[in-house]
């Protein structure tokens, strides 16, 4: 049986302020918590219908751990799903690493990316294509957040992803090319991404890149559009942007 302030904390976790507090953070879903323990995230606790209980065994044995077996309805309960029949882990908030990229590393670089659904989305689109650093303007959805999650499809766990005043990161970069999504820029499809590495930048979807930040871009692109449609999805701008780079990559 759980005790009612482990519930109570849990359940806390959905709101950054006490993510914070306390320096944890919840994962929901039976996939997502198989992910996390095949991952050397660390780990606080995991909790676990019993009829799921199997499906983690493995898992749990690699990281020397137990589960808490607990009914559907106290997952539902703990978590934001309004249905979970498999588990729930919490896990540790790691302190801030430094920012490092190599030679031929391409860095993603977000811009107020507010909606928590877009920055998992990105997250993930970022995973399938390699990227393995994402710099957020500290405007940008939290991380932590259950919905930027729940859309990273476990990509989190691949992909780090730091917090930065994002002008003073450029300038403390402006030796390497950036490449930053605007209306006036040139055809993505025509660009020809340079291979030393450098940074991709996606704005927000209702401003674009801010100002401070878009004087700082070395190489204006843009992704052309045939219709009439006022903007993009910034995941599906980021999408394109990273395919459009690949393949870039593949022609060099």
């Amino acid at each position: 049986m759980l005790i009612r302030n482990t519930v109570k904390l849990i359940k806390s976790l959905q709101q950054k302020k006490y993510r914070r507090e306390h320096a944890l953070f919840v994962v929901e879903g039976g996939k997502s918590v198989q992910e996390v323990l095949a991952s050397d995230w660390p780990l606080h606790s995991v909790y676990a219908t019993a009829a799921y209980l199997p499906e983690l065994a493995a898992g749990l044995r690699r990281r020397g751990l137990d589960a808490i077996t607990v009914k559907a309805a106290e997952l539902a309960d703990m978590g934001s799903y309004e249905h979970n029949d498999s588990a729930l882990a919490v896990l540790e908030i790691p302190l801030p690493a430094p920012i490092r990229f190599g030679d031929g590393e391409y860095v993603l670089v977000l811009d107020d990316i507010r909606d928590p659904g877009n920055l998992g989305t990105i997250i993930r689109t970022a995973d399938w294509f390699g990227i393995r650093q994402i710099i957020c303007s500290p405007e940008t959805a939290d991380l932590y957040n259950p919905k930027v999650l729940a859309a990273s499809m476990g990509s989190f766990l691949r992909v780090q992803v730091h917090y930065t005043a994002l002008p003073a990161f450029l300038q403390a970069h402006a030796d390497r090319p950036s490449y930053g999504a605007f209306l006036d820029g040139t055809d993505v499809h025509r660009t020809a991404f340079e291979p030393r590495g450098g940074l991709l930048v996606i704005g927000n979807e209702a401003h674009g890149i801010q100002p401070e930040l878009a004087g700082l871009v070395t190489h204006r692109i843009t992704i052309p559009a045939y219709g009439q449609a006022e903007s993009l999805n910034a995941g599906i701008a980021t999408a394109i942007l990273l395919d459009n780079w690949r393949q870039s990559a593949q022609r060099s």
